[in-house]
């Protein structure tokens, strides 16, 4: 009977911790934006959107790649940054402008990324849809896919109400 139990606890422990096949889920420190060129901090800052070929995320690993995404509108020069770094840039949609981004962390969890963007909510707000653009500089990453998780800053995770407008209504909610 102990033996059993010994499983059954021995099962329940690997089931509740936070690793995968490949060991525990390693958090991956961004880099600090004072090494960052005031170049490409400029480039991403003066961004209203992102031009992505798929989805609200991307990962940049060259210039190229960040003029692409900057849509054109920026010209770097020459420069080894990205054979040490890449930038993660993404959006966040919402349905109002009482929200910030508070942090972004980025795990590896074996043959995969994930992401978590973690969002403040503040008590202003305008109903309208809001766009928030992230980016953090992280050391070179391996060409693996990520999946992006949203949270609110209290580590609820965060959802965008599917209300759909009628044509009629002269106020959306």
């Amino acid at each position: 009977m102990r033996k059993y139990l010994f499983i059954l606890f021995a099962l329940i422990f690997v089931a509740c911790s936070d690793e995968n096949e490949f060991g525990p889920a390693q958090e991956i420190e961004n880099v600090s934006e004072s090494e960052v060129p005031e170049e490409v901090k400029n480039a991403l800052k003066r961004q209203r959107t992102f031009n992505f070929p798929e989805g609200n995320y991307g990962i940049i690993t060259n210039a190229d790649e960040l003029e692409d995404v900057c849509q054109g509108e920026i010209t770097l020069p020459q420069m080894d940054f990205f054979t040490k770094y890449d930038i993660v840039v993404g959006v966040v949609r919402t349905n109002d402008t009482g929200y910030s981004i508070k942090e972004v962390k980025l795990k590896d969890i074996g043959k995969s990324y994930q992401l978590d963007v973690y969002l403040n909510k503040h008590d202003y707000a305008f109903c309208a849809f809001s766009w928030f653009l992230y980016w953090e500089v992280f050391p070179k990453l391996e060409n693996k896919p990520m999946t992006v998780r949203l949270f609110l800053a209290n580590g609820e995770p965060f959802t965008i109400p599917q209300e759909k407008y009628d044509g009629d209504s002269e106020i959306y909610r």
